[in-house]
């Protein structure tokens, strides 16, 4: 497990049930918290703009658990699939 998934995990214990267990109900807290992170933007809250960024990587990680996807592991792919497209430009 990676960090992100531990803090997750750990989120799940305090509200003891996953609220969001399914893609679509998961998909739909995505789309929620996306736009509580684009109202504290427009508010330019940084705070809240902090906590709403942690709402959406909490709920994206949600997602893709169900996919059992790491989402850090997916992450250093696309990085190392973009580094190659890059060097390979040179």
């Amino acid at each position: 497990m990676n960090q992100i998934q531990d803090r997750f995990e750990i989120l799940l214990e305090v509200h003891q049930v996953d609220r969001y267990p399914t893609p679509e109900l998961s998909l739909i807290k995505i789309q929620e918290e996306v736009g509580e992170l684009a109202s504290a933007w427009l508010e330019n809250d940084y705070d809240k703009v902090r906590k709403e960024a942690a709402d959406v990587l909490f709920a994206l990680q949600g997602f893709v658990r169900i996919w059992n996807i790491d989402l850090i592991r997916a992450m250093d792919e696309v990085i190392d699939e973009s580094s190659s497209k890059v060097e390979g430009k040179h």
